[in-house]
């Protein structure tokens, strides 16, 4: 997701990591295997603004391609699901963008695993 890092209090990353665990768990159950950012700073001492980023769950196929990126919204607790787009000749094109509420999982599951190519689109 572009743009999509912001600070978070330990609280509201904690809530997001534990949502994102859970759509973990089903998409593993779809045969997708997602990767799950807990922080991508990439620093070792982490600073103020940097400790609490958005977690992400990120999934690639098997060459290497992103295929989604899904986050949490700040505030709203939305699933904001981003899809890889690419064009004819694999030029990459702007992500395609899904808002999904957090009640519905089998939603943001149902859009990664299309994207992913598996499953009933």
């Amino acid at each position: 997701m572009t743009g999509a890092h912001t600070t978070r209090t330990p609280d509201q990353a904690s809530e997001a990591g534990a949502a994102l665990e859970r759509l973990h768990q089903h998409l593993v159950a779809e045969w997708i295997s997602p990767k799950l950012i807990q922080q991508t700073t990439g620093e070792s001492q982490p600073t103020a603004e940097t400790a609490f980023q958005s977690p992400t769950l990120v999934v690639y196929r098997d060459a290497g391609w992103r295929v989604a990126t899904v986050g949490v919204g700040r505030r709203s607790g939305m699933c904001i699901v981003d899809l890889a787009q690419v064009g004819p000749y694999n030029e990459p094109k702007p992500d395609l963008r899904a808002l999904v509420p957090p009640a519905m999982p089998h939603r943001v599951v149902r859009l990664v695993a299309h994207a992913c190519g598996v499953g009933a689109p």
